[in-house]
């Protein structure tokens, strides 16, 4: 496996019921380890609810929030399937857009970008 100084974001669709919102999570999580195992760094941030549940002190807002500024610090951003009615995650790719950052929906899509020739 060949290892890239990259970090990804990890995109996807959250907010649901409480079981959907779990099969949200196992989507990101299992798309994550794909990402990881593919050779990138990974940052998943539907994690940090689960950190919230355990600290208490952060408001359901917060968690968002959060995310813009690790979205800012990534190198490229991997969209997982069925986030196609995610309002957030739209956001999250129009975000990363404007930074000029990479977004991919294909574990294909992100090797072969940064396998690509340098300039």
């Amino acid at each position: 496996m060949k290892k890239y100084d990259v970090l990804v974001y990890i995109a996807g669709a959250l907010r649901d019921t409480v079981p959907g919102y779990i099969q949200n999570l196992h989507r990101m999580i299992t798309w994550g380890e794909k990402v990881r195992r593919a050779g990138f760094y990974i940052v998943i941030p539907g994690l940090d609810i689960l950190q919230g549940l355990i600290m208490g002190d952060m408001e359901f807002p917060d968690y968002f929030e959060n995310s813009w500024g690790v979205i800012k610090r990534c190198d490229a951003v991997f969209v997982t399937p069925k986030y196609e009615k995610s309002k957030g995650t739209k956001k999250e790719i129009l975000y990363a857009k404007s930074l000029g950052i990479p977004v991919f929906f294909t574990i294909e899509q992100i090797v072969a970008y940064f396998n690509r020739p340098k300039k």
